[in-house]
């Protein structure tokens, strides 16, 4: 199962992949802004993101392919 993560601090993207890996995970970590970000998710099977951190059209591209991706979309905070 492959997980995009998005948001984050730079410093911590190491340590997200090894977690990932380590829970058998294959993960990417997108911590800025790159180009194609929506084509890049939709090959994923799930999206993390750190909202504290991220660029607003990052959280909109996201959501998009989440959304055209599946029936089961939702969003959860996390208190």
């Amino acid at each position: 199962m492959s997980i995009a993560i998005l948001g984050g601090l730079d410093r911590l993207k190491k340590t997200n992949e090894k977690k990932g890996k380590d829970l058998g995970y294959s993960v990417k970590v997108f911590s800025q802004r790159v180009p194609n970000l929506a084509q890049r998710l939709s090959s994923v099977n799930g999206i993390v993101i750190f909202t504290g951190a991220i660029a607003h059209h990052m959280v909109v591209d996201a959501n998009r392919v989440a959304q055209k991706k599946s029936n089961s979309y939702r969003q959860e905070p996390v208190q």
